[in-house]
């Protein structure tokens, strides 16, 4: 009896200290020791309402095979009704079997696929669309990357001799022989030599009679725009600016792939090195046709040369590229289906709505014709003279013009072909061309870059197999106009109006030229080589510098020989005198 009674005692304080024990709190320890497991409720996912209806659940461990059909199938390969179309393509397709909207864009994972090795990125061609081949090309590369500005005040010495390597770039001296076999009336210079007199004038004149001086960058500017404005008045009856487009401070962004190095925290140095760039040109001039070709495609002037290539063991920090991280970008001046906005299909389709969404806009005018780049406020010659920053570096300016030109004209060149369907693993078959103006107010370069290849990448870039070269022409900085002192007049240079017309007026006729007289011409052309025997950018001799110094030399020799005129004078004269 006295047993049952501490039992039923023991069971109470039992009984008890449970009910207690729910309303105090414990340490985390003896909660989970107290907590009593919680079974997880097991997704379910249904294939269509009827199914849901039926209570009859699709497990994706279960069906395996259903889902793998799924990813496996072509995207564009899944049935659609009159009530789930649109008249343009979609970005998703729609699924019978679970009745639902799937992105058509499955990311690969990143052990099948990288951006750095050509026997890893193959699924980029296999992409229908060129929105997800810019999603593989684009977002799958995280690090940060080298900016390279067209334009570097900064760069120690012969900045158009690295910019050649960073886009496996010829430059030549001069201007293709479409340019200058082109022929112009007289009554078409003398005009425009009149409007661009008048226009320097009227600038000079409020600059003058305004409260506030007006910056150097804002008296370009609106020189530049007037100079636009009136060549493409005088052209617009022409075929090939039927519908073209013309862009005020349109960004173009190229991102590739060149060189290898060294990557922080990966201690690999076969990696290739990437590299960004943005241009942003004043105006811009873009055509449903593209240029004629500056050079014959595949023949020996665009197979041959010497591309610089400086030492494995300079990277792009030492000449004043820093890295920077941020989205990788490719614009040639407008986007690619511009105003298309993140869709949502599957409520369009549940309120009967699919046929009223937007389709994406596209722009006919994809071809580049010519930029007119102004020269940003940083820019000046002055700064070049010698100061307490540096020594005299004028000869400096010529090399920063060639480099912006190669630069200028990659970076609006490339882009076009990546819009076409065209990147480092897929070449391009036929070039693009471009044409570019450089200019500060009163002095003034003419570029014309000839895209031949985009497969400038380690992996592609093999000169054994990949000969081809892009080729940029160009011509120092003349100057535009020269004021008469003690007057308003201004003095114009013909060879730089006529230059300006000849850029605006190419392509009109849509007339290729003869094959052998481009050659010939070609051959006249003075390249810019790269001595091998001293790899060293620092030590090259550009041209001018090379012509700098051969007049210095004949300078020298002439000074020498007055010297010893004089001397052979003075000692006749002693000679009389001691006589």
């Amino acid at each position: 009896m006295e047993l049952q009674s501490v039992l039923r005692i023991r069971m109470c304080q039992k009984l008890w200290l449970q009910h207690n024990i729910q309303k105090c709190s414990f340490s985390t320890c003896a909660s989970l020791w107290l907590r009593q497991p919680i079974k997880s409720k097991r997704r379910v996912v249904f294939s269509s309402p009827l199914a849901a209806k039926a209570q009859k659940p699709i497990y994706p461990r279960d069906t395996k095979e259903v889902f793998l059909a799924q990813r496996r199938r072509p995207q564009w390969d899944f049935p659609l009704g009159d009530d789930q179309r649109a008249s343009w393509k979609h970005k998703q397709w729609y699924d019978p079997y679970f009745d639902k909207w799937v992105p058509n864009f499955i990311p690969p994972k990143m052990k099948t696929f990288s951006l750095y090795k050509k026997n890893k990125r193959g699924i980029i061609e296999d992409q229908e669309t060129l929105e997800n081949k810019f999603k593989l090309l684009l977002d799958h590369d995280r690090k940060a990357k080298y900016i390279i500005p067209p334009l570097n005040m900064e760069f120690t010495r012969n900045a158009s001799y690295y910019y050649q390597h960073l886009t496996h770039t010829k430059f030549v001296h001069g201007m293709p022989y479409n340019i200058e076999s082109m022929q112009l009336e007289d009554s078409v210079i003398e005009n425009f030599e009149s409007f661009l007199t008048t226009a320097i004038q009227l600038e000079t004149h409020f600059s003058k009679k305004s409260s506030v001086e007006k910056s150097r960058k804002q008296r370009a500017d609106r020189l530049l725009s007037n100079i636009v404005q009136y060549l493409m008045d005088i052209t617009s009856s022409q075929r090939i600016f039927e519908g073209c487009e013309l862009d005020r401070n349109p960004e173009n962004s190229m991102f590739w792939q060149k060189g290898r190095g060294f990557h922080k925290y990966t201690m690999r140095d076969d990696l290739p090195i990437t590299f960004q760039s943005h241009d942003n040109p004043l105006y811009q001039i873009r055509t449903q046709k593209p240029l004629n070709e500056f050079t014959p495609w595949m023949e020996e002037f665009m197979l041959s040369g010497e591309i610089p290539f400086p030492d494995d063991d300079i990277i792009p920090s030492c000449y004043r590229l820093f890295k920077k991280h941020y989205r990788n970008t490719v614009t040639p001046g407008f986007r690619y289906q511009a105003g298309e906005l993140p869709l949502n299909y599957q409520e369009a389709l549940e309120e009967n709505k699919l046929l009223d969404l937007p389709p994406p806009i596209t722009d006919p005018c994809q071809f580049g014709h010519t930029q007119f780049i102004s020269l940003p406020e940083s820019f000046n010659r002055d700064w070049y003279k010698a100061n307490l920053e540096h020594c005299d570096i004028t000869e400096e300016i010529e090399e920063h013009m060639k480099a912006h030109g190669i630069m200028s004209g990659w970076t609006w060149s490339a882009p076009v072909a990546y819009y076409m369907g065209h990147w480092m693993d897929n070449d391009i078959t036929k070039p693009i061309c471009v044409q570019t103006v450089i200019t500060d107010g009163e002095y003034i370069s003419f570029f014309c870059y000839q895209l031949n290849t985009v497969a400038i990448d380690p992996e592609n870039l093999d000169e054994k197999i990949h000969e081809k070269r892009n080729i940029c022409y160009g011509t120092p900085m003349m100057r535009l106009y020269n004021k008469v002192e003690g007057t308003d007049d201004v003095q114009l240079y013909r060879d730089v109006t006529t230059l300006l017309l000849k850029f605006i007026h190419n392509g009109c006729d849509n007339k290729a030229a003869n094959i052998d007289d481009v050659i010939e011409h070609n051959k006249s052309l003075e390249v810019q080589e790269f001595d091998l025997e001293n790899p060293l950018i620092e030590l090259q001799k550009p041209k001018h510098v090379r012509e700098k110094e051969e007049r210095e030399a004949v300078l020298q020799i002439a000074r020498q020989e007055e010297i010893a005129r004089n001397k052979n004078l003075k000692d006749k004269v002693i000679d009389w005198v001691k006589g």
